[in-house]
């Protein structure tokens, strides 16, 4: 990808959220099968140090029912920090919630039961197929530097992101990126061939819900 500069590259954004859910396999799956180059993702740590493939700190109640097929309490604000795999997996993730603003966003969305949050090695071993060989991964690591309480220590998933990208050897085919540009020390330093990518948004603070980089920000 670095080779050429003069190509535009066409990401899944969260796979194909418009047709499939956000973030899931079958979404990836989807993504690749209509010819996408790279697929962009986002990852959380787990109390049991896996690496999930989700956006929000917290399990969305539009998008979240529990065993029983019940959705989630919308006040509930069950963190993926404090949960391990087992636990996160029993909650399905297939469909929208009736009446929700997120359903009027996402009206074509194709619905499904017994969808679990993937783990980042899930879609490793998605990419390892040969058919895949020629895709990339664009991970947005999670972390919020005005509120780092929200999601594990990024030393901790840094490390980790690091151990698996090196062990399915996708060191050239991932970039990484965040709105927390301390993520990318570790890269810089121990691989400089893993690309990083600083993000940030325009705006103040409270219009762009915390994640922006501004004047002062740690």
């Amino acid at each position: 990808m670095r080779r050429r500069p003069d190509v535009v590259h066409i990401q899944g954004h969260r796979g194909a959220r418009d047709k499939f859910p956000e973030n899931s396999l079958q979404g990836f799956e989807y993504a690749l099968a209509a010819g996408v180059q790279i697929l962009e993702l986002d990852i959380l740590f787990m109390r049991d140090d896996q690496i999930v493939v989700t956006h929000n700190p917290t399990l969305h109640p539009d998008t979240t029912r529990n065993e029983a097929g019940e959705w989630i309490d919308a006040q509930g604000n069950i963190m993926i920090r404090d949960l391990d795999l087992k636990e996160l997996q029993k909650y399905d993730v297939g469909r929208i919630r009736a009446g929700s603003s997120t359903l009027e966003r996402f009206q074509e969305q194709r619905g499904l039961d017994n969808v679990a949050i993937p783990t980042l090695k899930d879609i490793f071993e998605l990419l390892s197929q040969n058919e895949n060989e020629l895709v990339w991964l664009n991970i947005e690591v999670k972390s919020d530097p005005l509120e780092p309480e929200k999601t594990a220590p990024l030393r901790q998933l840094v490390e980790q992101l690091y151990t698996q990208i090196c062990f399915f050897n996708m060191e050239r085919r991932v970039s990484i990126q965040s709105f927390d540009w301390n993520a990318f020390l570790k890269f810089q330093k121990g691989a400089p061939e893993i690309a990083t990518s600083y993000l940030s948004s325009i705006g103040s603070a409270e219009r762009s819900a915390g994640n922006n980089i501004y004047p002062g920000s740690p």
